[in-house]
């Protein structure tokens, strides 16, 4: 069940409703039982337009691959063999601070 608003164009009555999900189009107005409709509420969020601005980009947490490349067109086989070359270099420089 779910709470929804309904607007009755007969008599100009806003009224809400607890009906089945999803929301019927018409639901029958309190007032005068003739078929209301349905009127989704706005959605309100806490930005206003013009008020968004691009903040810096995170850097990835250590060990993280970078997938962008295969969103502009790179074949999976070569990004895989990209991220089998790094983690291979990542290895060797762990085990030379170790053994150092």
């Amino acid at each position: 069940m779910i709470l929804c608003d309904y607007h009755c164009t007969d008599c100009g009555a806003d009224f809400e409703a607890m009906v089945e999900s999803p929301a019927p189009d018409f639901e029958a107005c309190p007032s005068c039982s003739e078929p209301a409709d349905w009127a989704p509420s706005p959605i309100h969020g806490r930005v206003k337009l013009g008020e968004v601005t691009r903040g810096p980009v995170d850097r990835a947490p250590p060990g993280a691959m970078d997938t962008r490349l295969l969103g502009e067109g790179m074949p999976m086989s070569e990004w895989k063999a990209g991220r089998d070359k790094w983690r291979t270099e990542e290895r060797r420089k762990i085990l030379k601070e170790q053994l150092a």
